[in-house]
């Protein structure tokens, strides 16, 4: 069973372009990757421009030498649902806060990721909509 996910960025117009994960959606894993890997406007598009995805990883591209599919995939390599599996209509979304709210209650997503505006990553959870900074999370988490 997955950990639900959206992984969104904030763009000037209000908007949030969202790509949905299905895999290990937790800060010590999905956030972990994102303030670690896509730290970096441009990354972060580059991920988007992919969709929706099966699961994160460290890098978009895979070796194109290597098989890559969403059966057989690399190793720190995303999967992606239309480019690893094929499927159709897998493209991110732009959505209204509001909009992103109510697809995190009926979507049973469990985190909401998003790169800000000031390029910094945040989330919030199904249960509590306030933002968190997931490199401040992550940190009180490794000094416990």
């Amino acid at each position: 069973m997955g950990t639900r996910s959206f992984i969104c960025k904030e763009n000037q117009d209000g908007t949030y372009t969202t790509s949905y994960c299905h895999y290990d959606g937790y800060p010590d894993h999905n956030g972990k990757i994102l303030v670690t890997y896509y730290n970096e406007r441009q990354k972060v598009e580059e991920l988007l421009s992919f969709g929706d995805m099966s699961a994160l990883a460290e890098r978009v591209t895979p070796d194109p030498e290597t098989i890559h599919t969403f059966d057989e995939s690399q190793k720190n390599v995303c999967v992606f649902y239309g480019r690893d599996r094929g499927e159709k209509n897998t493209q991110a979304k732009n959505y209204l806060i509001s909009e992103l709210l109510k697809n995190v209650d009926e979507s049973w997503i469990e985190f909401c990721y998003i790169f800000t505006l000031n390029n910094e990553w945040k989330y919030f959870n199904q249960y509590d909509s306030n933002l968190r900074d997931v490199k401040e999370v992550l940190k009180k988490r490794e000094s416990l």
